[in-house]
């Protein structure tokens, strides 16, 4: 439809009519007129027509090309024109505020007059290099909108905090091989976003929700520290996590529509022994409609997967073929009280998930465990299907205030505690057992309960495997 405007629009000026295979010639002659007034300005320290980057900018109009040179370029930029900012490579061309002490906005895209519409902004194969102090941003979007941004094969680099940030209400927003330094928070909204293949620290995306066809595809980073803050229909696939803290937080205050977390490797930090809930590979928070979380890799976290419904959880999370090991809870399921709420986790590999003791002090009252859902849940629907959880503190803990719980084809074997476990009486009293209903039927639940004493055991099963005895239904 655009292309088809923009051809009438320039038959129009031209006064020509159809009418002919020559007056078609002379549409096209005066197409190729309009697209030849796009012009290629250079800059460079010196020999070019410009020195400074702000010069060309100034001199160039919609759709020209700026190609800079090898140097470094101690400039402020404000961008005001849908331009393509071209260097020549990120090791060699280097923007830096005029001076040492200088921090505010490297680049700035619109003005302070009012809203600013640009039909495509490119910047490409620059270092954004910040000053020591007063350090607010690299490039800032400012009161503008970009219908098609692309941020590519730069580098951002920083010795101290940075806050890289493209807030567009436009139509695309591309991403990508961009390189960003430890400290740096890279921040994205619009409607089609595009982060491919970056080397990242702290990261937000934010498809704009409220019209149809807004996403975001998060495919093939690395992500280092802060992990990344998603919500909107937005895919990520393919990823690797090296976070400090939460690899993946899903929502975290922005409702979410469908967030997909697909077939992502997320490599832990190692694990704390108090307050080990703020790691976890990925924690569902704040979420609308969907979320599926399939195919991911997991080892060395806190938690792997926090269901965390203090806000506003989702109505429907499904956790599938994940592989998750080395931490002290596989999937924790915490403080959900909307109702309905169901969560499906289904084939799933979950091991060695314990609680690490302290160097010379005694273990605490708590143990790690493949999947356990605390005492601030209610009103939840849960099924467990055909997982894999071995080698644990605990095979499944069932601790919530009220819910339904279905367990079909599991294998819980080789785990130190119980292999089920649900707080009622005799086993706990945390949980009203007229309020927490647990059915289910094919699954292996053995071996578990080695390292539980005799007392304890005899208050479920006698062998450690399920607490209450009642839950030997479930093997059948």
């Amino acid at each position: 439809m655009r292309r088809l405007i923009f051809f009438m629009l320039y038959t129009a000026k031209c006064g020509l009519h159809l009418a002919s295979l020559s007056v078609l010639a002379g549409v096209l002659g005066c197409l190729s007129f309009a697209f030849s007034n796009a012009q290629l300005y250079t800059v460079c320290p010196s020999g070019c027509p410009f020195t400074k980057i702000q010069a060309a900018l100034d001199a160039a109009k919609d759709g020209d090309t700026i190609t800079v040179g090898p140097g470094v370029y101690r400039e402020q930029l404000k961008i005001t024109k849908s331009v393509s900012l071209v260097g020549a490579d990120p090791a060699q061309v280097r923007l830096m505020p005029p001076t040492s002490v200088q921090g505010l906005s490297l680049i700035q895209v619109g003005n302070l007059i009012g809203e600013l519409t640009l039909e495509h902004l490119r910047l490409e194969g620059f270092t954004l290099y910040q000053a020591d102090q007063l350090v607010t941003n690299a490039v800032q979007v400012y009161d503008a909108l970009v219908r098609r941004f692309t941020f590519r094969n730069n580098r951002v680099l920083t010795s101290r905090e940075v806050t890289w940030r493209a807030s567009l209400w436009g139509d695309e927003v591309t991403i990508e091989r961009n390189v960003f330094n430890q400290g740096s928070v890279l921040d994205v909204a619009g409607q089609k976003i595009r982060l491919i293949n970056n080397d990242l620290f702290g990261t937000l995306v934010n498809p704009f929700l409220g019209d149809e066809g807004n996403e975001a595809l998060v495919e093939g980073n690395t992500f280092r520290e802060e992990g990344l803050l998603v919500s909107g229909n937005t895919v990520v696939r393919r990823n690797q996590f090296r976070s400090a803290g939460v690899g993946i937080d899903v929502g975290g205050g922005m409702e979410v529509e469908f967030v997909q977390v697909l077939e992502n490797e997320f490599i832990g930090p190692g694990l704390l022994t108090e307050d080990f809930f703020e790691r976890s590979a990925i924690r569902v928070g704040n979420s609308g409609d969907r979320v599926l979380i399939e195919g991911n890799r997991i080892a060395n976290y806190d938690v792997g997967i926090l269901i965390d419904g203090w806000f506003q959880p989702s109505p429907e999370t499904i956790i599938r073929r994940n592989e998750i090991s080395q931490g002290i809870v596989g999937i924790l399921v915490r403080d959900q009280k909307r109702y309905p709420t169901r969560i499906e986790i289904v084939e799933n590999k979950i091991d060695r998930q314990v609680l690490p003791s302290p160097a010379g002090e005694e273990r605490p009252n708590l143990v790690g465990a493949g999947v356990f859902v605390r005492w601030d849940v209610a009103h939840i629907e849960i099924l467990l299907q055909g997982n894999i959880i071995t080698l644990g503190d605990m095979g499944v803990g069932l601790a919530p205030e009220s819910g339904k719980f279905e367990l079909r084809g599991n294998t819980i074997r080789d785990n130190a505690g119980w292999g089920v476990w649900v707080a009622v009486p005799p086993c706990s009293v945390w949980s009203d057992p007229a309020k927490v209903q647990v059915t289910g039927s094919g699954n292996d639940i053995s071996d578990n309960g080695k390292k539980l004493p005799a007392e304890a055991k005899q208050v479920g099963d006698g062998e450690g495997n399920v607490c209450p005895k009642e839950l030997t239904s479930l093997k059948k």
